[in-house]
């Protein structure tokens, strides 16, 4: 073989060494996760580096939950504002939706690429309307007012100046089969659906692999979005998720975003899960469900408690209330009736003083007469007796007759007094 021909195989062998050798990866880390999540917080919780959790959201070790099966939850994953989403960029979101209503499940979860750098709570699938970017819902529940524009997987875009109703007005999307029945003997936590998402050259791409097969299939495209420029200079990523009267878990595995849209495409298989992998998850999963209904339903108690604390509180003030009534009612009988039996006794005393008064008069008129004819007997006899001297005698008797109506007198205002007290 010549030098030339060696040379020229040596050429093709390299190029197609660098055409296959895998090149310099273009995931994103700081807008990625995946488990195992290992991390944990200042208050010993596991958490995700690079991004939020807050609500009702709960990070365990192999997947992160949003909302548990329970009515009336919120939470959500958001990343933090050190990064930013490039001009060409792609996503592959894993995730899975399961709960034990065979009929009546929701509401769902939410994809968000928006400007908001932290999450802002509102009434559309947890977040507000008026966002700049982009939302990608997977509703697992059709309200009846939506009829027709129900998508099991939504696409919204918004500049920040539509309202509810201009950016509901035409839904586009795709439907699919995402949520689990845990009921159903088949379920495993392995179960889970996968998203992508391209976005380049303000056009956007989504693909749905619903039972995680390993094969995206087509699910909607827009072209030109009406987006402000730069927006995705100053998007950040989020994930959200509701309950209302119905509930579901709401499960993210993982999410890897891409600074290319290529190579997000060419995640279309994923590693299998080995048995032992497969059993942990299961016992994780298994052990969340029990402790969230078990703090369900203690929660239940201490608000049962907390209801019949109430009503013995109630049932307290109401007796109270009773015996000071039955005291105060008591107390005015009582009032009343000492008041009536003073009233009496103080017109029996002063009958009783009236008629003594009465008899102490007549006594003295009757003493002050038969004095009265004593002392004229006297004085008569004497003058009789003494008619030259007279003056004497009847010097004494005046000033006995004084003295008599001084202590007489005396002794009845001494009675009045008494009377009067």
């Amino acid at each position: 073989m010549s030098t030339t021909s060696t040379h020229t195989s040596l050429l093709i062998a390299f190029a197609f060494t660098c055409l296959f050798l895998p090149t310099e990866t273009s995931l994103i880390g700081e807008l990625s996760f995946e488990p195992p999540f290992t991390g944990v917080d200042r208050d010993g919780h596991r958490e995700i580096p690079n991004w939020t959790t807050a609500g009702d959201a709960q990070v365990l070790q192999h997947f992160a939950r949003l909302t548990p099966d329970r009515q009336s939850k919120r939470g959500f994953l958001w990343s933090n504002p050190e990064a930013s989403l490039p001009a060409e960029f792609s996503i592959v979101l894993k995730f899975r939706l399961s709960g034990q209503g065979k009929v009546l499940f929701g509401d769902g979860l939410a994809l968000w690429l928006t400007e908001y750098k932290s999450f802002t709570p509102g009434g559309f699938h947890g977040s507000v309307e008026d966002f700049v970017g982009i939302a990608i819902v997977f509703d697992t529940f059709k309200n009846e007012e939506s009829g027709s524009k129900h998508k099991d997987v939504s696409i919204y875009v918004n500049d920040g100046k539509k309202d509810f109703a201009h950016i509901t007005a035409n839904v586009e999307g795709c439907d699919a089969m995402l949520r689990y029945h845990e009921g159903r003997g088949d379920f495993s936590v392995t179960n889970s659906s996968r998203m992508l998402l391209e976005f380049r050259d303000n056009s956007l791409k989504v693909y749905i692999d619903a039972r995680n097969t390993g094969d995206f299939t087509d699910c909607h495209s827009i072209d030109n979005l009406e987006l402000p420029e730069g927006w995705h200079e100053r998007a950040r990523i989020g994930l959200s998720a509701t309950t209302g009267a119905l509930a579901d878990n709401h499960d993210v595995l993982s999410l890897k975003t891409y600074s290319r849209t290529s190579e997000a495409a060419l995640q279309r298989g994923e590693r299998g899960v080995s048995d032992l992998d497969a059993l942990r998850q299961a016992l994780e999963h298994q052990m969340t469900s029990v402790k969230d209904h078990l703090g369900s339903q203690l929660g239940k108690v201490q608000a049962q408690e907390s209801k019949s604390e109430l009503r013995i509180a109630i049932l307290e003030e109401k007796l109270t209330d009773l015996l000071l009534n039955e005291l105060t009612s008591r107390l005015e009988t009582l009032e009343g009736f000492n008041v009536h039996n003073l009233k009496r006794a103080e017109e029996h005393t002063e009958t009783r003083l009236s008629k003594l008064e009465s008899a102490v008069v007549v006594k003295m008129e009757e003493r002050i007469r038969q004095l009265e004819q004593a002392l004229a007997n006297m004085v008569e006899k004497h003058v009789e007796e003494n008619k030259r001297s007279w003056w004497g005698p009847f010097a004494i008797i005046l000033v006995c007759v004084f003295l008599f109506f001084g202590v007489t007198y005396k002794k009845f205002s001494a009675l009045r007094l008494m009377r009067m007290v």
